[in-house]
């Protein structure tokens, strides 16, 4: 897709989509859901489809289905806008050639407009990480689908890290509260298990730091108001001090059950 204006209004566009008329009128059928964050639901649905599909193009479209809304799925409320037609090859989420639909076959397509909902606080961060995202040489859509998606809901709400690299970014919110339910909730699961014993940090971001992020990776912090350029050593304080925490509410709650 051609560079463009992603800021409409109020809104933000996550991708504009380009797929084949009937495929366009499902994913529109399912308008409501999308704004009722319940695109996992309809995954669901289209994956059980998928594996009952004997029909190699019906499979094709449900696979294409089920990847969408997975990637849709969340507590962001999406909303979705139809552009009109065109003469393209289909084209999925990221904005890339889909072969779906027949292997890059030129073909009548409906165009798709998938966007989220924007307040004017967040403009001026908005448009600053816009710039920055400007420098990676790939994959930029790790910022403008799947960080969007989050920061769209929780800019200038809640603290949040970023982490800006040439071909990825990684991002987490500060929401002890939330963090610390969930692991309450999954005291059962093994990652959750040596995260509280054994005081590893499984989180996204504590794996990005270990593994993924280069010389090259750029370090932001956004307190809420702005978002400020810090160096990886205060990013890294930042992001251990929230797994601290986390942890020790957790464990607090544990005793404080045992007892």
């Amino acid at each position: 897709m051609e560079k463009r204006e992603r800021i409409i209004g109020r809104q933000y566009e996550l991708a504009r989509i380009c797929v084949p008329p009937s495929v366009a009128d499902y994913i529109v059928s399912k308008r409501d859901s999308m704004k009722r964050c319940e695109c996992r639901k309809v995954y669901e649905e289209m994956k059980e489809q998928y594996r009952l599909s004997t029909n190699y193009a019906e499979s094709c479209k449900l696979q294409y289905l089920s990847v969408l809304f997975w990637a849709l799925s969340g507590d962001t409320p999406v909303l979705l806008r139809r552009m009109g037609m065109t003469v393209c090859v289909p084209t999925d989420y990221l904005e890339r050639e889909d072969s779906s639909f027949g292997f890059q076959k030129v073909q009548e397509c409906a165009v798709l407009s998938l966007r989220v909902e924007i307040v004017p606080e967040q403009m001026e961060s908005i448009r600053r990480m816009e710039g920055i995202v400007k420098k990676m040489r790939s994959l930029k859509t790790d910022f403008h689908f799947h960080d969007m998606k989050i920061f769209a809901r929780e800019l200038c709400k809640k603290p949040i890290l970023w982490i800006v690299g040439t071909s990825h970014t990684f991002m987490e919110v500060i929401e002890p509260d939330e963090w610390a339910e969930h692991l309450m909730k999954h005291l059962d699961s093994k990652d959750v298990k040596k995260h509280l014993r054994h005081g590893e940090d499984e989180t996204w971001v504590g794996s990005a730091l270990r593994v993924a992020c280069g010389k090259d990776d750029v370090f932001y912090y956004h307190n809420g108001k702005r978002l400020l350029n810090v160096t990886r050593e205060r990013f890294t304080s930042i992001h251990n001090e929230y797994v601290r925490q986390v942890k020790d509410m957790v464990l607090g709650q544990l005793h404080f059950v045992a007892a």
